[in-house]
């Protein structure tokens, strides 16, 4: 990545230039550490459970998909059950539930469902995320939150997760 780049990330970073009110919101409050402890740090492992907690605290999922062939850690589901107590994990969604699925770069779902929360722990294919055709993508290049929904013009952001 270019200097100008790596500036470019930053300065979104802190919402500069994010003019979705969902997209700031998501960069400033959630991916972006907010240098407070939250009530579950204590038992999560690290910074990348920190962030999946935060994020599963935002979008508040039932229900996990965890595709087949993508592994969820002990550190990992930690961090769903600590966000919400009750959260099942599933290989599909119910019907009439908006799917949050978690998976890796190697696993995203084709085609992407019209409504889904997606976080993507890393992988080959994330540069491919940028073509999607609706819905919001934030990635720092080695994860990614995508959020789709059908009244959502499609919108990347590459920005930094800590």
């Amino acid at each position: 990545m270019t200097a100008s780049g790596r500036i470019g990330r930053w300065w979104r970073s802190k919402g500069h230039g994010i003019h979705s009110p969902l997209a700031f919101r998501l960069t400033t409050t959630v991916l972006r550490d907010p240098g407070c402890a939250w009530y579950a740090y204590g038992r999560l492992a690290g910074a990348r459970e920190r962030l999946l907690f935060r994020v599963a605290c935002e979008f508040d999922p039932r229900t996990v998909i965890v595709p087949e062939g993508v592994t969820l850690t002990a550190a990992e589901r930690e961090a769903f059950e600590a966000a919400r107590s009750t959260v099942r994990f599933a290989t599909e969604a119910d019907a009439g539930e908006e799917p949050f699925i978690f998976t890796d770069g190697d696993h995203i779902p084709s085609p992407l469902p019209a409504r889904a929360i997606i976080y993507i722990g890393g992988g080959a294919r994330l540069p491919l995320l940028g073509r999607a055709d609706r819905g919001i993508c934030l990635t720092d290049g080695d994860r990614a939150l995508m959020v789709m929904r059908p009244d959502l013009t499609p919108q990347t952001f590459e920005i930094n997760f800590r």
